[in-house]
């Protein structure tokens, strides 16, 4: 994966929580994230969360997915798992 700046980092981990298990950044009722409302969630301006995001899209960590007037933002799963399994110590700690 390529090197991240400190704006990617913060806006990535501003996100985490709007991660869904498809990989999808989404609000917690499952609505998409906009723009706008990811400017709101990461204190960060407009212009910087658009110019992130591609960026993001550049180095192949995010992606997205157009749905009518609606974009879907995805996240690279390889970004936070490691290898094709889980440990099997994480897997006894969350999942047991």
């Amino acid at each position: 994966m390529p090197e991240l700046d400190v704006y990617e980092k913060a806006f990535i981990f501003s996100l985490i929580p709007y991660i869904r298990y498809d990989n999808a950044i989404k609000t917690l009722n499952g609505h998409e994230l906009n723009v706008d409302k990811m400017v709101e969630i990461s204190g960060i301006s407009k212009r910087k969360v658009q110019s992130i995001l591609q960026g993001l899209m550049n180095k192949g960590i995010m992606n997205k997915e157009n749905k009518g007037k609606k974009n879907i933002y995805y996240i690279n799963p390889s970004l936070f798992n490691k290898g094709n399994r889980i440990d099997s110590k994480i897997q006894k700690m969350f999942f047991e």
